[in-house]
C-alpha cells in the first residue's frame, strides 16, 4: 500500500511539473517523452502487465493469437504514454491548435442534435484520447454547454489539476458523487453531456454484455435518456499514424422504449455497451485495458 501511495505520489508531481512546459517541447521530443513514460509504467506495472494480458485473452483471443496478444500489449503501453503527454501538453493548447490536432467526421450530426434542444448525451468510452476529444467538442458546443461526469482522484491537489486542465478548455466538470441531479439539469437545459461507460461500476451497475463478459455498467446514460428525451450520439476518437487524432460523430442511438422502465434500462444499456465494444474490437491497442473492466462478478 505505501509502495501504491509513492508511485500516486510521484506522478502526481511530474504532472505538476510538466503540465503545460510539455507544450513547448517540439514533436520529436514528446514522442521521446511518450516512449520514457511507456517504459516507466512497463517497468512498475509487472503485475498489472500481467492482468492485462489475462483481460485481453477472453476478451480477443478468438481473433488474435498469443503473440499478436503480447504486441498488443506493448501497444497500448505506448498507447498510455502518449495519451499522457497528451493532456499534459492541453494546458498551453490554443483554440486555434484544436481543429488542427483533432479533426471532427460528423458534426452535423452534433449540430442537429444541438438544434433539437433536449439535450445531448455523448456516449463514450476510453478510447483514443477522450479529453483531448471533450475539449474540442466543448468547442464545437459553445461556451458552458459541454460536461463531464468525471471520478475524483485519490490525491486531491491531481484532481484540481486534471479539472483545471479540462476547465481551461470549456469543459465543465461534474463530480461523480453529485452527478444524477446536475446531469438531470444540464440536459434539461439544453445543453450537452459526455459520460464514458466503460468502467466498472460495481454493485451500483447493471450487468450487460461487454466483449463476451457480463460487466457491471452504468444505467445512467439510459436514465437520462429516458427521462429527459436528449438526443445519444455515441463519438469516439482515435489517434492517426501521423500523431493527430480523428474523432467520429456517429448517427444518433435510437431508444428502446417499452414503457417497463427497468426492462428498457437494461436493453438500452447493452446497446449502448455493445457500440462502445464495436470501437475496442476496431483500435484495441488504443482502449484503456486497466483498471480491470471485469472485476466485479454477476451475483
Amino acid at each position: 500500500m505505501k509502495t501504491r501511495r509513492f508511485w500516486r505520489w510521484l506522478g502526481r508531481i511530474a504532472a505538476e511539473l510538466l503540465c503545460g512546459p510539455v507544450g513547448k517541447l517540439s514533436p520529436k521530443s514528446q514522442q521521446v517523452l511518450a516512449r520514457l513514460i511507456a517504459k516507466v509504467l512497463w517497468s512498475v506495472h509487472r503485475r498489472r502487465r500481467a492482468l492485462m494480458l489475462q483481460l485481453m485473452r477472453p476478451a480477443l483471443g478468438e481473433n488474435f493469437s498469443e503473440d499478436q496478444l503480447l504486441s498488443l500489449r506493448k501497444a497500448a503501453y505506448l498507447h498510455m504514454g502518449r495519451t499522457l503527454v497528451e493532456f499534459l501538453r492541453l494546458h498551453s493548447l490554443t483554440p486555434e491548435d484544436l481543429p488542427r490536432l483533432i479533426r471532427i467526421e460528423g458534426e452535423e450530426n452534433l449540430r442537429r442534435a444541438l438544434d433539437a434542444g433536449r439535450g445531448v448525451i455523448i456516449l463514450t468510452g476510453h478510447l483514443g484520447n477522450w479529453e483531448l476529444l471533450g475539449a474540442r467538442l466543448a468547442q464545437i458546443c459553445g461556451p458552458g454547454r459541454f460536461h463531464v461526469i468525471a471520478q475524483p482522484q485519490r490525491d486531491e491537489r491531481l484532481t484540481r489539476l486534471m479539472d483545471s486542465v479540462r476547465l481551461s478548455h470549456g469543459v465543465n466538470v461534474i463530480s461523480r458523487g453529485y452527478a444524477a441531479r446536475e446531469a438531470l439539469r444540464v440536459l434539461r437545459r439544453g445543453e450537452v453531456l459526455g459520460l464514458l461507460i466503460d468502467v466498472d461500476m460495481k454493485e451500483r451497475g447493471i450487468f450487460v454484455d461487454f466483449l463476451g463478459r457480463p460487466a457491471s455498467t452504468a444505467a445512467g446514460p439510459a436514465a437520462f435518456a429516458l427521462h429527459t428525451g436528449a438526443v445519444v450520439l455515441p463519438v469516439f476518437d482515435f489517434r492517426q499514424p501521423d500523431g493527430t487524432h480523428l474523432a467520429q460523430v456517429l448517427e444518433p442511438v435510437e431508444l428502446i422504449k417499452t414503457g417497463k422502465m427497468e426492462e428498457d434500462l437494461r436493453e438500452n444499456t447493452a446497446r449502448f455497451s455493445k457500440i462502445i465494444e464495436a470501437q475496442v474490437r476496431a483500435r484495441p491497442e488504443q482502449w484503456i485495458w486497466l483498471p480491470d473492466r471485469w472485476r466485479t462478478a454477476p451475483p
